[in-house]
């Protein structure tokens, strides 16, 4: 009886690639995917699924801390620059049409 709960406890290890259920396995590499595990370290292998959505965070939060290396720097200031530029036009329009500037050139 003890073994019959034992085989449906909820997963605890999942792998860290493709989700594939790690528990109960016999070696320390994921059979689905290969990625290698250890099962006492615990930065190898996601105690819960991952989703799409989790993923997609991960990604972007790699690509945000490459863009943030040395080499990448400069690109990344281009494109806050070009970020501060558009905010200020958007700005600089608001006041225009707050004004009724726009409405009296557009009338003309």
């Amino acid at each position: 009886m003890s073994d019959l709960k034992n085989s449906q406890a909820p997963a605890t290890m999942y792998c860290r690639s493709c989700t594939y259920i790690l528990d109960h396995l016999p070696r320390g590499r994921c059979p689905e995917c290969g990625l290698v595990f250890d099962r006492d370290d615990s930065r190898t292998f996601d105690r819960y699924p991952r989703t799409r959505w989790s993923a997609l965070g991960e990604w972007i939060s790699k690509e945000f801390a490459r863009t943030t290396e040395k080499s990448h720097r400069r690109q990344l200031g281009h494109a806050i620059g070009f970020f501060l530029v558009v905010l200020a036009l958007g700005a600089f329009v608001i006041v225009l049409d707050h004004c009724g500037v726009l409405h009296a050139y557009a009338a003309q």
